[in-house]
């Protein structure tokens, strides 16, 4: 489990404290006689959150290394600290706090909870400010975090009148968890190591613990990248906590080797919220044709599956006659995908006329459309190209979507000898031809009947 400095990391420039503020906080209003306070904060609800209570109770928390710490901070009516409790456990038994002598009142209750690791000299997350409830915050001298030191907090207003009550507090994450895995990271890559950084403009760290301020106002942005994580060589998975959140994140993947960094590829079109759970992953051998995904872990299990049983990310529509909407919602439904040429330009050949528009389905593999008018109405052809992957990869993925090989064909007064296929249904011809090596298109087209006579070859089917 690492805990990595800011000061080590490898990227821009880090900061040792960094602020931000807090939306999912819990908040409650008790409003009964009260002489003792009983608050109990459940400390699994941090885990159970996060779907790693059984990790914690398995592997973090029996190693003896990890120590939970909830703080219990109070504030009167002027937002003035009056009382400031702490516990600290190796165990996800709720922690409670009696709190007696509080004058009649209204109180805010502010649980925090987090961990440390027993043989560093530093905690990880730090409570500043705690004075004043304007300007408490849980701030970090860490940019990234291995899964046990997450953190939360959760806030309750109560209003005192004697007798007593009992409160319960379940703190709620302040980030959000993310699988990073990658295949086939060997000594071949020349890397010791590889992050996995967002843009400029998706980075935080902290919170503030007023739940009164705005969802504006709690988040600040950090001035620089923040690393999500780090997978150093020989490991093939961490289970990172982050705090890194937002709608079409971009990150990237980058390679380290001693003090020097190296661009790998771009992950884009990345949602990630609070509380989220999330699987991070990316195969280095496959990193032309196969892109990096993002998502849910049950997202992630379908698509690992589909590209393991040879199936390409490049699977374009195929309903002649439709329109470009059709085909937007396709691609923007995809994990990973970039705009080609951003808007409609005329194709001509002497085989194929129409408006054309394609797209990045990962580094060196499009989806292309032809229609018929420039508003992109009636789809004729698609067309999938790809310049650096095997072509047999292309062959495979035919297959597993049911196009059945009919044999070679030679169009006249084209040289090309040209693998043709058919769908399940017959409807639609697939055309595979390879130029070299790494080079290969498909174009898909509806059957013409005429092509037929142009097989010289006559495969199985």
């Amino acid at each position: 489990m690492q805990m990595r400095p800011a000061e080590h990391s490898p990227h821009a420039v880090q900061a040792l404290a960094l602020i931000c503020a807090m939306s999912l906080a819990i908040s409650c209003i008790f409003d009964v006689p009260i002489g003792q306070t009983t608050v109990t904060v459940n400390t699994a609800s941090l885990y159970d959150a996060l779907g790693i209570t059984g990790l914690m109770k398995e592997e973090a928390l029996p190693s003896g290394d990890v120590i939970l710490t909830d703080s219990l901070l109070i504030y009167d009516l002027k937002g003035q600290l009056v009382a400031k409790l702490g516990e600290e456990c190796d165990n996800l038994n709720p922690v409670i706090f009696e709190i007696a002598g509080l004058p009649d009142g209204s109180y805010t209750l502010v649980a925090l909870q987090a961990a440390y690791l027993r043989t560093l000299d530093e905690k990880p997350w730090v409570i500043s400010g705690e004075e004043l409830l304007s300007t408490a915050s849980l701030t970090t001298i860490y940019d990234c975090f291995a899964y046990p030191y997450a953190a939360g907090f959760a806030t309750a207003d109560v209003s005192i009148y004697g007798g007593s009550v009992d409160v319960d507090l379940s703190p709620m994450p302040i980030g959000c968890l993310v699988d990073f895995r990658i295949d086939n990271f060997t000594p071949d890559t020349g890397f010791e190591a590889i992050s996995l950084v967002t843009s400029d403009s998706e980075g935080y760290a902290g919170i503030r613990l007023n739940p009164s301020l705005s969802e504006r106002d709690r988040w600040i942005s950090v001035e620089f990248n923040s690393e999500i994580g780090s997978l150093y060589l020989g490991e093939e998975r961490e289970l990172l906590f982050t705090l890194c959140h937002g709608d079409e994140i971009t990150s990237h993947y980058w390679g380290i080797a001693g003090d020097e960094e190296q661009f790998i590829e771009t992950m884009v079109n990345q949602n990630m919220s609070v509380g989220g759970q999330y699987v991070s992953f990316f195969d280095l051998n496959r990193k032309s044709w196969q892109p990096p995904f993002f998502g849910s872990a049950g997202d992630y299990k379908v698509w690992k599956a589909d590209r393991d049983a040879g199936l390409l990310v490049a699977d374009p529509v195929l309903e002649w006659g439709c329109n470009f909407d059709e085909v937007e919602r396709h691609i923007q439904a995809k994990n990973w995908w970039m705009d080609g040429n951003h808007e409609f330009e005329y194709w001509e050949d002497e085989y194929i006329t129409g408006w054309h528009r394609w797209y990045y389905v990962a580094p060196a593999l499009t989806e292309q459309y032809i229609f018929e008018t420039e508003d992109g109405r009636n789809l004729r052809y698609a067309y999938v190209n790809c310049w650096n992957s095997p072509c047999e990869v292309a062959r495979i993925s035919l297959l597993q979507h049911g196009f059945v090989y009919k044999g070679q064909i030679q169009i006249p007064d084209d040289s090309r000898i040209i693998d043709f296929y058919l769908s399940p249904d017959g409807q639609t011809e697939a055309l595979l031809g390879i130029y070299g090596e790494l080079n290969w298109d498909i174009t898909y087209q509806p059957t013409d009947p005429n092509d037929f006579q142009y097989l010289v070859t006559v495969g199985e089917g």
